[in-house]
């Protein structure tokens, strides 16, 4: 756990999260004493705090389910697609809802390594890294650099579309609106085939 970590349940967090809403973000005539906000504080503290992990802490976690479990496998495409998780932005602490597509091609097998990891490990590994304060565009090159150096792979690719609530719910309010990022890791990917395919593979 983050050593930031406030823990919701602490009256003097909650009275304090309690005075900034009334005073700062409610309208002066805003009911407090409305059974439906009675425990908004602490609600909302407990779901930022489900976002409340470091970098570090979730690199590590992931790179544990990472070489939880292996085997030795053929060096072919390995897609997972379709794979759903949240992230924070971190401009207005708003979630951003993720699609993301995730496929590698595993390094030549070696005699006493494994080069393939059991395909319930890949939507873990992402949505471990995923969890947290991120900006899309970084967490999109961190999945790429998390698998790289816990598998080595010949090459992976990663791609994510988000909604961002930031753009739905303020501002320019585009509700139609997806942001796609993409990240490649390897030699494998660099190849325009080797793209296609994967591509391909998604439709």
């Amino acid at each position: 756990m983050s050593d930031s970590y406030i823990d919701p349940l602490k009256t003097e967090s909650l009275e304090k999260l309690s005075e900034a809403l009334i005073s700062r973000v409610l309208p002066k005539n805003f009911d407090i004493k409305n059974s439906h906000f009675q425990k908004t504080p602490e609600r909302w503290l407990k779901a930022i705090n489900g976002y409340a992990i470091t970098n570090a802490d979730a690199f590590e976690e992931a790179y544990k389910i990472l070489k939880g479990f292996g085997f030795v496998g053929p060096s072919n495409m390995i897609l997972v697609r379709d794979i759903y998780t949240s992230c924070l932005c971190p401009h207005h602490l708003f979630p951003v809802s993720l699609k993301i597509d995730f496929a590698y091609i595993p390094a030549l097998p070696k005699e006493g390594e494994f080069n393939s990891v059991g395909l319930s490990k890949i939507p873990r590994f992402i949505r471990t890294t995923a969890r947290r304060i991120v900006t899309q565009e970084e967490l999109n090159n961190d999945i790429v650099l998390a698998f790289k150096k816990a598998m080595n792979p010949q090459g992976c690719i990663c791609t994510i579309v988000g909604k961002h609530t930031c753009m739905i719910a303020r501002g320019v309010e585009s509700r139609e609106s997806d942001v796609i990022t993409s990240a490649i890791g390897g030699q494998a990917f660099e190849d325009s085939a080797t793209r296609a395919e994967f591509f391909s593979l998604l439709k």
